[in-house]
């Protein structure tokens, strides 16, 4: 093998030997010697098997995730390189030096881990450098290491195909679990690195050592997670807030909306109104959602709106007949104008009572132009109340045309009943 691959390899060692050195408080991982059996793999071909091989590894760590590892590999193989195989096979040495990066902090019974190193290879006379990477598996039982290991080997060399390694290792403990340190004793130690509930905090630190906790309260348990620690929580189980010391914001009248954004806390209500029940304005136990007359007291029978009296609603259909106009025109008879004055009367003695004129024709002529007519007719008769002080707001004309008859159209009698006005009263 070429010196450069040996100095590599003592330079890579120096290195651990280095970290080790600086990380050796926190020895987390015992120094172990062991032996196993690898396959290699240099072609891609699936048809091509694999070659088996031997090697030794020696592991020791660094600090709390970090181990390092001395590894030799040997194997009989026809050809590493790129070129075609020979029949006879030759040695194949390796010595490298490698990082094993443990997932799972501490000693456990099983521990993944990954790794990154530098590897030198002997073989046919010639010396090669590579660079492993890959992962694997630590089981342990007592003081037994089982490793299973896949490396896939990069090489540095032009002429050496990249391989991939898999090994099993057995190992076993060699030398004490944890040095001494001069400024400390072994009880000061163990203390140290006790973590008695298994939470990653040890002893010394953690506040609350027989209940996993977390670090932002020095070991102690958040249960539901909403960053209160549990001892000042009043409901640990429970997401919460830190004004409600944990508890969620309250919702005294258990109407699903929370009392900061409830306008009427003790009272159920909906969220549209803020927390509040539908409005009911006339208090007449109707809300306004279905009150037809939200400003006025009735009955549910007549959707929230008082009853109109008879005798009005037979008043203005008595003026209703007495409303004349012209033939075939939408001016007014002068006859007509006690209806209307009546009907003036009415709407004044009653503000809150509101009116719809209809107009109707018979069905002489087309059928527009008694729409047009009866349009204009009724316009007139609103137009006449406005004139004479009714407010617009309270009034609204309708025009139906020739389209609802209440009577004959093929005598001149029921001709004459079709051709009408007619008042309604409403809220």
């Amino acid at each position: 093998m070429h010196n450069g691959v040996v100095k590599g390899i003592i330079f890579f060692i120096l290195i651990q030997g280095s970290l080790k050195g600086n990380g050796q408080k926190n020895d987390f991982h015992e120094s172990t010697l062991g032996a196993g059996f690898s396959l290699y793999k240099f072609d891609k071909s699936i048809t091509v098997p694999m070659t088996p091989g031997i090697g030794v590894r020696y592991t020791s760590s660094i600090n709390s995730f970090l181990d390092w590892q001395l590894k030799l590999d040997g194997s009989f193989i026809d050809s590493i390189e790129k070129l075609p195989t020979s029949p006879e096979k030759k040695l194949l040495l390796g010595v490298g030096g490698q990082l094993r990066a443990r997932v799972i902090r501490g000693v456990k019974w099983i521990q993944p881990f990954v790794l990154l190193g530098i590897q030198g290879l002997g073989y046919n006379g010639k010396g090669y450098f590579l660079i492993p990477f890959g992962g694997g598996l630590e089981f342990r039982y007592k003081n037994i290491f089982l490793t299973l290991n896949a490396e896939y080997n990069l090489s540095l060399s032009e002429n050496l195909n990249n391989y991939s390694q898999y090994s099993i290792i057995i190992s076993g403990i060699v030398g004490s679990k944890n040095k001494k340190r001069p400024t400390k004793s072994n009880e000061t130690f163990k203390l140290i690195s006790i973590d008695t509930d298994g939470d990653g905090i040890i002893d010394s630190e953690d506040s609350c050592r027989e209940v996993p906790g977390i670090a932002k309260f020095n070991g102690c348990p958040d249960t539901d997670g909403d960053g209160i620690e549990n001892k000042k929580d009043q409901c640990p189980l429970i997401f919460g807030v830190l004004k409600y010391n944990g508890c969620p914001v309250p919702d005294t009248d258990n109407d699903g909306i929370n009392d900061e954004e409830d306008s009427c806390i003790t009272q159920p209500g909906v969220l549209r109104y803020h927390g509040c029940p539908v409005p009911d304005t006339d208090g007449d136990g109707i809300n306004n959602e279905e009150d037809s007359c939200i400003n006025i007291p009735g009955p549910k029978s007549n959707n929230g709106c008082p009853v109109i009296k008879k005798e009005l609603t037979e008043e203005m259909q008595r003026a209703a007949q007495n409303i004349l106009f012209k033939t075939g025109s939408y001016q007014l008879l002068r006859s007509s104008y006690p209806a209307l004055n009546k009907v003036i009367f009415i709407l004044n003695e009653n503000p809150d009572l509101n009116l719809v004129i209809e107009g109707h024709t018979d069905n002489e002529g087309t059928e527009q132009s008694n729409q047009l007519l009866s349009e204009n007719r009724s316009n007139t008769v609103l137009n006449y109340l406005k004139t004479h002080g009714i407010r617009e707001t309270r009034l609204k004309a309708v025009a139906y045309g020739q389209m609802k008859p209440i009577d004959t159209n093929a005598t001149p009698e029921g001709r004459a009943r079709n051709r009408r006005v007619e008042l309604k009263l409403n809220y």
